[in-house]
């Protein structure tokens, strides 16, 4: 409930500063789903994401818009300042009143889930229930619903999505399929792949999974075949806009500070910055920074933490620029790690809870990524780096490994596919 209650709120704040997303009537070939993560990426030209793809679509003769899903609350102002043509971002939140009405309906929808006689089944239901109307749950329907919109009025014939297994992919795809004629929807792996309940690989009933899979590299794309159960012949490697730092940099420096990154939950970052915490209070001639995903409430996670030591902050800077700074950074099921080790920065995955083998999306093999169980261990492997011939060779391996994993971006096979879909 106060996940529920948080979110009201900030929808009243940020009523007055909404953007319009009222859709454009004209048809297009094809919609590109992207997030908005920074307000200074619109002063940027290239997606953040899908990089070129939609000029590359553009130039092959396909009219395409891009829509930008709103995670730093960009209002029209800052909407006003986009310097794309053929961009919309969504606005944060609906109208205080929607966003009433989707809480109440999320919570009506919450008692659809069976009762169980048990103790732990019951847990297990209220638990259940709860999540319901949670902030990530308000947040999937909120960012389905408003996408479901746009292409009811544009009615692509193509979407094109990041795919990471929220709940709004599968409403795009099934309000995509259930079009006349129903459009054909590419999902985009840039993230990293993990087995069991992580997996994005599963089947789901409805249509609600993509028709075509595109990954960042045959790496990825040899592991999505291992074990997927999605069309097999349907997967493509469209490659990443990330691959494009890979050997620009040599092994950073042993003076630089250590970056944590957590993924977007609160139990991850508590995690994480309680061995960041300790670490820095062992290490006072460090700098630790904590760097957020974009997901979550900054001010909520300084308040969770309470009074950091002098070395330890929260960044507020872009990404490149933390990574430059960086001597090595901690990580547990991030993506950002892959940025990292192409940047010449140091891997070391922090394990309390015995997670490596089913959280890491690094090969188990490397042996330039270290391992630490404890804040301890984490000051001993920083106080133990070198630049040796060893650690240079280790690093080379690391390199050429995520240069499989995240390969030069080169949209020719997916735009080939888009052409016969269009021409039919």
């Amino acid at each position: 409930m106060a996940g529920a209650l948080r979110t009201f709120l900030c929808s009243v704040a940020y009523w007055p500063t909404r953007p319009d997303d009222k859709p454009a009537s004209e048809p297009v070939d094809a919609l590109i789903l992207s997030h908005l993560v920074n307000v200074k990426h619109l002063e940027i030209q290239d997606d953040f994401y899908f990089g070129k793809l939609a000029d590359d679509l553009n130039r092959a003769g396909f009219s395409v818009q891009t829509i930008l899903i709103n995670h730093c609350r960009a209002g029209e102002a800052d909407v006003r300042q986009c310097r794309r043509m053929g961009t919309t971002i969504l606005p944060a939140y609906f109208s205080p009143v929607k966003e009433a009405c989707l809480i109440l309906k999320m919570f009506f929808a919450s008692f659809s889930v069976p009762a169980m006689t048990d103790r732990n089944g019951r847990h297990l239901v209220r638990q259940a229930r709860l999540s319901q109307f949670g902030n990530r749950a308000l947040g999937d329907m909120r960012i389905g619903r408003l996408i479901a919109r746009h292409i009811a009025t544009r009615r692509p014939r193509i979407i094109v999505h990041t795919f990471e297994g929220h709940g709004w992919e599968r409403i795009v795809n099934v309000v995509a399929h259930q079009m006349s004629p129903p459009a054909v929807t590419f999902a985009y792996q840039h993230a990293v792949l993990f087995p069991g309940e992580r997996s994005i690989n599963y089947l789901h009933n409805g249509g609600a999974d993509p028709d075509v899979v595109m990954t960042t590299g045959p790496v990825t794309k040899e592991r999505f075949l291992q074990s997927a159960q999605h069309s097999k012949k349907n997967t493509i490697v469209l490659g990443s806009v990330r691959s494009t730092s890979a050997g620009d940099r040599p092994l950073s420096s042993l003076s630089g500070t250590c970056l944590l990154v957590p993924e977007g939950t609160l139990d991850e970052v508590e995690l994480i910055a309680g061995m960041g915490i300790k670490a820095a209070m062992m290490a006072a001639d460090r700098q630790f920074i904590l760097r957020l995903h974009p997901v979550l409430d900054r001010d909520k996670v300084k308040k969770r933490l309470g009074k950091l030591p002098a070395n330890f902050s929260l960044s507020d800077d872009e990404l490149e620029n933390d990574l430059t700074a960086a001597s090595f950074i901690c990580y547990r099921g991030s993506s950002v790690v892959l940025t990292g080790i192409l940047a010449g920065v140091r891997p070391i995955y922090l394990d309390p809870d015995n997670s490596l083998s089913v959280n890491d999306p690094l090969a188990a093999d490397l042996p330039f990524r270290k391992v630490a169980k404890s804040a301890g261990a984490l000051v001993d492997i920083m106080s133990s780096a070198s630049i040796s011939n060893t650690e240079l060779k280790d690093y080379k391996q690391a390199v050429t490994y995520i240069e499989g994993y995240v390969a030069p971006y080169n949209s020719a096979a997916m735009i080939g596919l888009v052409r016969e879909i269009v021409s039919v």
